[in-house]
């Protein structure tokens, strides 16, 4: 599924909108999530290993933010 693909804009994303603006703001980053994933894995064709790449990439980058935020707040301390 690629952006310009009928399967996209006639329903993928008409759902997609309806469910981000009727659900509350608590459960727009997990629809946001749930919504990419759901993406990714079209677009991927349904690959396991495609979705492997993702979630680890997705992971590796969490770290990386947990990380340079411990070490910004380590920085800040020191000055």
């Amino acid at each position: 599924m690629t952006f310009y693909s009928p399967g996209f804009i006639f329903g993928f994303l008409p759902i997609f909108v309806v469910l981000y603006a009727l659900l509350g703001s608590k459960l727009r980053l997990p629809i946001l999530f749930c919504g990419s994933v759901v993406f990714y894995w079209f677009a991927s064709g349904g690959s396991i290993m495609s979705m492997a790449v993702i979630f680890s990439t997705l992971l590796f980058n969490y770290a990386a933010g947990l990380f340079i935020g411990i070490a910004e707040g380590r920085m800040k301390k020191l000055h």
